[in-house]
């Protein structure tokens, strides 16, 4: 269904009420951490209920580590490539100025020199060039890392799920379950390949632009730091507001998938009682949602 159908959809009288009662019946868990519990008070109703911050932040993190700790000579060799990718990233910023100042627009007011130029442009080259390359290597590595780290949580989930009680697949829906296993892992993967590094990589940015900022100017490097507060508090208040539209989105995801799955094994049922055109609209609804 095209993107000019579904809008149409959003605008014609009950699709409001008719996109609810699809969220209610497809979606497993709520857009927002709710307060209210399912039935029982079990493993469903704690899964129904989204889930929520983790009681202990520190063990949950701890947690999803474990998967990579028979990594470590990898993991050591990816942060030693991200310490050269920051240092030649940085030293290739820091060799601009002295390029301009001595070859191309010399500060003492005489010509420029052409092969002092092209002596330290292939300089700047080689170092962006070691850059490019540790940061494609400690890419593929962390990359192969997460994707075994990701098997083995699917490995676990799935043992989990056959050891839970039928009223577990009763009060959730399949859809969410489906999602928790695709779109909720594929997130953490995502952490554990990306994040981590993108953390380390930015810690020595931040540290090693601040201590060329204090060499090259010491007061343009207060004023900055002075503005950093405001920028943690900016970015804590952009996250904290996101984290309910991110929750949002995943019980979206978790209602399409439910929808989706119950469609296709009954697509013969479908066909049987002409319910495609509206099959399509309620896909579209979900969709846009």
């Amino acid at each position: 269904m095209s993107m000019k159908n579904q809008n149409q959809l959003t605008l014609q009288p009950g699709t409001s009420e008719r996109a609810a009662s699809l969220r209610k019946r497809y979606g497993g868990r709520a857009a927002e951490a709710p307060k209210r519990r399912g039935p029982g008070h079990g493993p469903g109703a704690r899964m129904a209920a989204g889930g929520g911050k983790p009681k202990d932040m520190g063990k949950t993190i701890k947690r999803l580590l474990s998967y990579m700790e028979e990594y470590h000579l990898k993991m050591v060799m990816a942060f030693l490539f991200v310490i050269v990718n920051t240092v030649a990233m940085l030293a290739g910023s820091y060799m601009l100025r002295p390029i301009i100042n001595r070859y191309i627009a010399p500060t003492d007011g005489s010509r420029g020199n052409a092969a002092g130029l092209a002596g330290a442009l292939a300089v700047l080259a080689v170092i962006y060039a070691a850059g490019v390359a540790a940061n494609y290597l400690q890419a593929r590595i962390m990359l192969t890392i997460a994707q075994e780290a990701l098997q083995k949580i699917r490995e676990d989930l799935f043992t989990k799920m056959q050891s839970l009680p039928v009223r577990f697949y009763d009060t959730n829906s399949n859809g969410d379950l489906m999602s928790r296993f695709t779109n909720d892992v594929d997130t953490i993967g995502q952490m554990l390949s990306n994040t981590l590094i993108q953390l380390f990589s930015g810690a020595l940015s931040i540290v090693g632009t601040l201590f060329l900022m204090v060499y090259t100017n010491i007061w343009l490097a207060v004023i900055t730091v002075v503005m950093i507060p405001l920028m943690m508090k900016a970015g804590g208040y952009v996250a904290g507001r996101s984290q309910k539209y991110f929750s949002a989105q995943q019980a979206s995801l978790g209602a399409v998938n439910g929808y989706i799955e119950e469609m296709v094994a009954g697509q013969k049922v479908v066909k049987v009682f002409c319910h495609e055109k509206t099959a399509e609209e309620d896909f579209g609804i979900l969709n846009e949602d």
